[in-house]
């Protein structure tokens, strides 16, 4: 099996669960408030699988931890702020022989900022964010505007003019699920062809790879829901910092279990239109992500150019130094 990340730090109980994926080996683990140049809370702690702590803070806590063969940074992947529900740091997954995880605190993607409500300047700040990307068509875009913060650059960069995942057109949400099975069809089918078109939409991608080339971080991606074309940027730059794809298809689907609770309530607001299999598989499109749709994303790809290398090279212009640029930036090396 695939080892996607060394170590998980969860909130738990009033405090935070520290789990190593190597439980009967010895480490040294130290918190602070910072990633970086850290001011440490105490002496150093020992401990073997699981670490439970609390912080004398009310930010987020970094652990940094040591042991015989190696070093790393960990904290909170998972970033809940109002109603939105999708905040997550793409730090923390190991590349593909590793020997380096993503840097956290760098690179975050979330569902619509707007659903932060009055918390948004409170996490913008308290996260570092310098920019957000909006990659959302022109309706949604216009309905639902990203906060604006003094300080945070706002980029809307249409990944499509409209979402393909729930062409609206001012639709509510029961005319939607209450269309037939042909219309449902159809949707399902475009919303896969989506998948196999949007690592191509360079005009909205490619600034997000010009941030992280400049190194114009933190930076913060979105849509909607946080899950379609804020997976395919996800995708694509994990795939950049030469993060297996099975581990980025783990990242992917995770937007099911941060939607958990809203997808249960919503199935109890639409059930009586539930009611045969088409119609179930095109709310599950709906709300949930499907590995068919990630999987046909990164064939196109590999269809098209043979290679993630040349991929890069001729759909964004990152040739191996770019994108050795972009790995030196933010993957943390565990040997020093």
């Amino acid at each position: 099996m695939l080892l996607s990340r060394l170590f998980q730090l969860i909130p738990y109980d009033d405090g935070f669960m520290l789990t190593a994926s190597e439980p009967d080996m010895p480490y040294s683990v130290r918190i602070s408030d910072s990633p970086v140049a850290p001011v440490f809370l105490s002496e150093p702690y020992t401990f073997r699988g699981r670490f439970f702590f609390r912080t004398t803070f009310n930010g987020r806590p970094f652990c940094h931890i040591n042991w015989d063969s190696g070093s790393t940074v960990v904290s909170l992947q998972d970033l809940t702020a109002g109603n939105c529900y999708n905040l997550r740091d793409l730090g923390g997954y190991l590349n593909e022989n590793g020997t380096a995880t993503v840097r956290y605190g760098l690179i975050y993607r979330c569902d619509q900022p707007l659903s932060m409500g009055d918390e948004a300047e409170t996490v913008f700040r308290t996260l570092g964010i310098h920019s957000v990307l909006d990659f959302r068509g022109s309706v949604e875009h216009r309905m639902m505007p990203d906060p604006e913060i003094d300080g945070v650059e706002n980029l809307w960069l249409p990944v499509f003019e409209e979402n393909p995942a729930a062409p609206r057109k001012h639709m509510e949400l029961s005319e939607i699920f209450a269309k037939d099975d042909g219309w449902k069809s159809e949707q399902i089918s475009e919303l896969y062809a989506s998948y196999r078109a949007m690592p191509f939409a360079a005009d909205a991608y490619r600034p997000l790879f010009q941030m992280l080339s400049d190194g114009n971080v933190p930076v913060l991606f979105h849509c909607l829901a946080g899950k379609d074309r804020t997976g395919i940027g996800a995708m694509l730059v994990l795939l950049a910092l030469g993060i297996p794809f099975e581990t980025i298809l783990e990242d992917y689907l995770h937007c099911s279990d941060a939607f958990q609770a809203y997808i249960d309530y919503r199935h109890g607001n639409f059930e009586e239109y539930l009611n045969s299999d088409l119609s179930l598989e095109h709310f599950i499109g709906f709300f949930f992500v499907k590995e068919e749709n990630l999987r046909a994303s990164m064939q196109a790809i590999l269809e098209k150019y043979g290679t993630v290398e040349r991929f890069f090279l001729e759909c964004y212009g990152l040739d191996s130094s770019a994108l050795k640029n972009i790995r030196s930036r933010y993957l943390l090396p565990i040997r020093s």
